[in-house]
């Protein structure tokens, strides 16, 4: 996909930002589950499942096909 405009060429690819899905697995008082979401890497992944629930601790991630 291309945007032009009168001075700059900005050229914008859908393979820019590479997202994947991940499971990341966490524990709250003695249960483990999964949150699964979308990010660039394991660590965004990790920080957006935190975000979401902020008195977990991660035990895994992993990419999700």
């Amino acid at each position: 996909m291309k945007i032009n405009f009168a001075s700059e060429h900005l050229h914008c690819s859908t393979n820019f930002f590479q997202v994947m899905k991940c499971e990341v697995k966490l524990f709250v008082a003695g249960t483990v589950f999964t949150e699964e979401v979308i990010a660039r890497d394991y660590q965004e992944a990790r920080q957006v499942a935190l975000a979401r629930n902020p008195n977990a601790t991660v035990v895994s991630v992993t990419a999700k096909l």
